[in-house]
C-alpha cells in the first residue's frame, strides 16, 4: 500500500498511543516502587530496564496479533476459531514470557521478576492479566482503525457524489447559457456583455470558490442572483422570480455542498416559474 499523508494519519495515532501508553506505565510502576516520588534518573533506569521492554513488547505484540485475528477471524464469521485463537495466544505469551524470565534472564543473567522456585501455574495466575492485556488494548485499536476507515471512506464519497455531480452540471449550464448568449447577441446585442460578465462570474465560483470547505453565503447569494437573471434569459416574456434571503449573510460561510445542488436542478430539468 502506498503511504500517504491520508494513511499515514493513522499509524502516527498508533505512535502516539504506545508511547502514551509505555510512558504512563513507567511512571505508575516508578511511583509504585518509590512511595509516589518519580525522577527523571528513576523513569529513566525503569525505562531502559529489559523487564519493562520485554513487558511492552509482548503487549505490542500481542496487540497487534489479536487485532489480526479479529480482522481474519471475526469478520468472516468463524467466531469459535476466533476465541480457540485468543485463548492460545494467551497460554503461548504466557509460557514465552515464563520461559525468558524464569528459564533465561533469572539464571544466566540474576534478573529475576518472580521467585525461582514458582510453579507454572501460579505464574500463569499471576501474569495472563499482562498478556490478557494485549487483547483490550486490540478493542481501542480497532476503533481508531474503524473510525479513521469510515472517515476516509465517507469523505471519499463525499467529494465523489460533489464531483460526479458538478460534471453534470456545469457542461448543462455553459450549454445553455451559450444558446442563450447566441440568441441575445442577434436580437439584443446591447445586453450581451452583461451576460457574458455574469457567466464569468460563475464560473470563477463554479471552479475556485466553491471548492473551498466553506464558502460565503454572500458569495453564494451573487452566484444564484447570476443564475436566475441567465435562466430568465430562456423565456421570451418578462418572468418573475421570487428569491428571498432573510438576515445578514456578510460574514456568514456554509457548506459547499448544498448551494450548488439546489441551483442545479432547474438547469436539469424544467424551471418553474410564476408571473406576478
Amino acid at each position: 500500500m502506498r503511504l500517504t499523508i491520508r494513511n499515514w494519519k493513522p499509524i502516527q495515532i498508533h505512535l502516539l498511543f504506545w508511547m502514551l501508553f509505555i510512558v504512563l506505565g513507567v511512571v505508575m510502576n516508578v511511583a509504585q516502587h518509590y512511595q509516589g516520588r518519580v525522577t527523571f534518573a528513576l523513569f529513566w533506569s525503569d525505562l531502559i530496564d529489559p523487564l519493562t521492554s520485554i513487558g511492552y513488547g509482548r503487549t505490542i505484540i500481542m496487540c497487534y496479533l489479536s487485532l489480526w485475528i479479529f480482522d481474519f477471524l471475526f469478520t468472516r464469521c468463524f467466531y469459535g476459531l476466533a476465541v480457540i485463537a485468543l485463548v492460545g495466544l494467551i497460554t503461548g505469551d504466557v509460557m514465552l514470557r515464563y520461559g525468558v524470565e524464569q528459564m533465561l534472564l533469572g539464571p544466566y543473567f540474576g534478573i529475576w521478576q518472580y521467585p525461582a522456585n514458582i510453579t507454572i501455574g501460579t505464574y500463569f495466575i499471576e501474569t495472563v492479566f499482562f498478556s490478557a492485556l494485549g487483547i483490550f488494548l486490540c478493542f481501542l485499536l480497532k476503533i481508531i482503525n474503524d473510525y479513521f476507515r469510515n472517515e476516509a471512506v465517507s469523505h471519499e464519497k463525499v467529494n465523489m457524489e460533489l464531483a460526479y455531480l458538478k460534471a453534470q452540471l456545469n457542461p448543462h449550464l455553459l450549454f445553455n447559457t451559450m444558446n442563450n448568449l447566441y440568441g441575445l447577441s442577434l436580437t439584443e446585442p446591447e445586453k450581451t456583455p452583461d451576460v457574458i460578465l455574469r457567466l464569468s462570474e460563475m464560473m470563477r465560483y463554479m471552479l475556485y470558490e466553491s471548492n473551498e470547505p466553506y464558502v460565503p453565503v454572500s458569495q453564494e447569494v451573487i452566484y444564484l442572483n447570476n443564475f436566475i437573471e441567465l435562466e430568465t434569459l430562456r423565456y421570451p416574456a418578462p418572468i418573475f422570480v421570487n428569491f428571498l434571503v432573510e438576515g445578514d449573510v456578510n460574514g456568514t460561510a456554509r457548506s459547499n455542498k448544498v448551494a450548488t445542488t439546489i441551483s442545479g436542478r432547474p438547469s436539469s430539468h424544467q424551471m418553474k416559474l410564476a408571473r406576478p
